[in-house]
Parts: structure tokens; C-alpha cells; sequence
């Protein structure tokens, strides 16, 4: 059974026919394709021409606690993108070894502990996203072989995390649930784009200041952190995105970030100054989904509305009267109450 999920994405149930394959490949709104249930070896046999024939689509094997039998693997070496990930568990990982055309990988397989399929995989790989394991923690050394890597994200891996900064070609780094000494191994990343930080409880953001190359930057959930002047000392930055760290007050100088034009807020429970905005020299867009509650909005629209560039802004104070305030007074100066996307998007880079 074929079932189209969301646009672009489409789910099966393990089998399909020769026939179906056909109709996948002809439809070029299909970017990925997915299933829950362990796939047999004839429907992989299928499945190659499809993936010689389009080599954007992903194949996605995912399931919590759903095995997933890699030695299919065998069959397709055509495939290009391939995510295995919903903390699924999978047999023969060594397989992934045999994707000669692989350029983006998923894998977040938790009870995995064996990673020597990391020493094997394409050189050229272009994006890798990998999640610890129960197991053991992956050592990131092995990533250095992989000099073209694009895209990378890991989730609780911090062995040898130092090494990253010889993947001199990175554009896009995700880290969730690491704590590193500090992020001395991002200042040699001089092509790197987007920077996403997510859980952990990292103190030392110095590497940041002066950071040229990151222009798109999400900081969330970092225990403990109640100071992001770094954040006003990034030359390159123009879209900063901050969520869930309560322990941040205030706003810093941004003048030392002169490209800043976004910033976006959400669910900051601290956050009630925000004078720090006026120093942000060409500041288009503001957003504050979920204020604190009890914020005052005559208070948090004075400062707002005083940054001369401001086009566009949206503050969720938490009750349809203040909001219907903020909005009107927005509004009033011939600005727009909306939200607005961020321009750089993990799915760029990873599978």
C-alpha cells in the first residue's frame, strides 16, 4: 500500500511492486520515500531503478524499535539519500559500507555499537547525521576522512569532537546534547553557514566573537546560560533564533553584528529587556512567540517599535487582548504582524 503522507513524501508498508516503483519514479513531486516495516529483498530489487533514476530521492527506514535488515543494502547501490532514524534498531550496519553513490546519511540507531562503518563510507560524502547510542559514544575522529562533508549533525557524540575542525569545507554544524570545554574547533570553519546548538551545558562561546562565515544561528536549551553578548560580536550573523533558556534577562549590544537583520525568540521565560535591539543597526524582523508571562506590552512595544529599520514583528504575550494591543500599535507604524521563515534550513544540507 502507497500512501502519501505530506507533500513530496510518500509512505509504504514494507512491499511494493514493480508496477508501483514505476509510478514512484515517474512523479517528480516524490522526494522521499519511507516505511516503517522491515522491506523484502525483491521489493529492493525493485527499488534500484528507482533510485538509479532519481538519485533525490530518500529513502527513510525508520520505526521506534521497529529491526530493519540493512543487508537490503545490497541491492540498491544506486541510493544517494538514506535516513535511518525514529530510534529504529537495524541489523548489519556494516552494509551502509556498500552504497558506492552515497552523499547523505542519517543514522540514529540507538542501541548501535558497532561504527566501523564509519571508516567506509564515501569519501565524498556530502552530509552525515549521527545520534549516540546506549552502546558507546562515536568518536568523531573517524569524520576526518570525510574532507567534503557539507552537513553535520550529532546528537550526544563528543569523542575527539576537537577534530571537527579539520572538516575545513562544513557549512552546516548541528550539535544537540553536547557539553565541549569550549568551540575552539568551529574558528578554522571559515566556509561554516549555519551553526545549531541545541541542550547541553556549554559555558564558553568566546570562538563565536568575530565569527565572520555563520550567518544563521539557533541556540536553545543550554542549561545554565544567562549571557549572549557573543551573540552581539558576530560580524556575519543575520538571523539569530534563541528558545527555552530562562535564565536570560536581557538583550546584549548587537552593534557589533552589523548584517543582524532577524531575530527570533520563543518560550524565553526571563527575557523582559529588550533595549538591546536598538543597537542592532539594520534589524528587519523581530519575533517573540510565547513571551513571558506578564510581560508589559506598552514596555516591550516602546522599545520595539524605537529600532528605526524594524519592518516586521510578532510578540506572543500570552492572552488575545495584548496581543490585539501589540498588533494594533505595530500596525499603526505601517508594520507587518507576521511570521517570517528563516532563509538557511537544516533540510539544505541533510537527507
Amino acid at each position: 500500500m502507497i500512501t502519501v503522507i505530506s507533500p513530496g513524501r510518500v509512505q509504504f508498508d514494507g512491499s511494493l511492486t514493480e508496477s508501483e516503483v514505476a509510478a514512484i519514479a515517474v512523479d517528480r513531486t516524490v522526494k522521499c520515500l519511507q516505511t516503517s516495516n522491515p522491506v523484502s529483498v525483491e521489493t529492493a530489487q525493485h527499488l534500484e531503478g528507482l533510485f538509479a533514476q532519481r538519485p533525490d530521492v530518500t529513502f527513510r527506514l525508520y520505526g521506534y524499535g521497529v529491526r530493519h535488515d540493512l543487508s537490503i543494502l545490497k541491492c540498491l547501490p544506486s541510493i544517494e539519500r538514506l535516513s535511518v532514524d525514529g530510534r529504529t534498531r537495524v541489523q548489519h550496519s556494516d552494509c551502509l559500507a556498500l552504497l558506492p553513490h552515497l552523499k547523505r546519511l542519517t543514522f540514529d540507531e540507538r542501541d548501535e555499537r558497532d561504527f566501523g562503518f564509519l571508516d567506509n563510507l564515501p569519501s565524498e560524502l556530502f552530509s552525515l547525521s549521527l545520534s549516540a547510542t546506549t552502546g558507546r559514544d562515536v568518536d568523531l575522529g573517524h569524520l576526518t576522512r570525510y574532507q567534503h562533508l557539507r552537513g553535520l549533525s550529532i546528537d550526544g557524540c563528543k569523542r575527539h569532537i576537537g577534530s571537527l575542525e579539520e572538516l575545513r569545507e562544513l557549512e552546516s554544524l548541528i550539535l544537540r546534547g553536547v557539553t565541549p570545554g569550549d568551540l575552539g574547533f568551529v574558528k578554522p570553519l571559515k566556509n561554516l553557514q549555519m551553526l545549531y546548538i541545541d541542550g547541553g551545558a556549554l559555558r564558553d562561546f568566546s570562538a563565536l566573537e568575530g565569527n565572520t562565515s555563520v550567518r544563521n544561528f539557533t541556540l536553545g536549551r543550554v542549561t545554565g546560560l544567562d549571557d549572549l553578548s557573543f551573540v552581539g560580536r558576530m560580524p556575519g550573523l543575520e538571523w539569530f533564533f534563541a528558545y527555552w533558556m530562562r535564565n536570560v534577562k536581557s538583550l546584549p549590544d548587537f552593534s557589533g553584528s552589523p548584517r543582524l537583520e532577524t531575530l527570533v525568540f520563543e518560550t524565553m521565560n526571563g527575557l523582559v529587556d529588550f533595549a538591546g535591539l536598538s543597537t542592532a543597526p539594520v534589524l528587519r524582523v523581530f519575533l517573540d512567540i510565547a513571551a513571558p508571562t506578564g510581560l508589559d506590552v506598552a514596555a516591550t512595544m516602546a522599545s520595539v517599535l524605537a529600532v528605526p529599520t524594524l519592518e516586521t514583528c510578532l510578540i506572543g504575550f500570552g492572552s488575545k487582548k495584548k496581543n490585539a494591543m501589540a498588533q494594533a500599535a505595530v500596525e499603526a507604524q505601517g508594520l507587518k504582524w507576521e511570521y517570517v521563515a528563516p532563509t538557511l534550513r537544516a533540510g539544505d544540507w541533510f537527507a
